[in-house]
């Protein structure tokens, strides 16, 4: 649902940035013991807030697609109108009726009308709908990892934590998962 290798990336620089070490620099062992690693898909779905956006963003797109879905039946009961001029033009033809051709025909152009205006109705709310709950998951995502930001930092602070990197970027190497413990702190609060 959230865009979570955009979150892990904006993570990682993040906290490789408070660092602020060199490469360039040879590294000490002191660096290696002092590199602390989370599971961030973990905290993030600890994190009280997400399950109350989830929801929110669930009962959003809920709304939408109810609309939609009327939407649609119209547009069906419109298409079954069509039909039935159709088959009923075809009748009025055979019976070389043409007063009645020409009256059915206007009544055909005019429902073909609302039929494409419908079309569009859904598929620009369609649209929207798939933009909209984009943006809400940016925004919502967004908000909890600065609230896990700040939980990490002051986790940091108060344990004298150098560096902590979701466990996902570690490639090699050695470091304290503190995933459990800050997951305590979450619930804890």
């Amino acid at each position: 649902m959230f865009s979570k290798k955009f979150f892990l990336l904006v993570f990682c620089l993040i906290f490789i940035s408070l660092k602020g070490f060199g490469l360039d620099e040879p590294l000490s062992v002191e660096v290696f013991n002092s590199v602390f690693c989370v599971d961030m898909d973990e905290i993030f779905n600890a994190y009280p807030k997400t399950l109350k956006y989830k929801n929110e963003i669930k009962e959003f797109a809920y709304k939408r697609k109810v609309i939609i879905e009327d939407l649609i039946k119209e547009f069906n009961k419109l298409k079954f109108k069509i039909e039935t001029l159709e088959s009923k033009i075809s009748k009025a033809k055979l019976e070389n009726n043409e007063v009645l051709v020409c009256e059915l025909s206007k009544e055909l152009e005019s429902l073909l009308v609302i039929l494409k205006e419908q079309s569009i109705k859904i598929s620009d709310l369609s649209e929207s709908s798939k933009k909209d709950i984009s943006l809400l998951e940016q925004r919502y995502s967004a908000e909890v990892l600065k609230d896990i930001e700040t939980l990490l930092k002051e986790f940091a602070k108060k344990y004298h934590v150098d560096t902590i990197l979701d466990k996902k970027s570690v490639l090699f190497g050695k470091y304290k998962n503190i995933t459990d413990e800050i997951v305590k702190d979450i619930k804890g609060k």
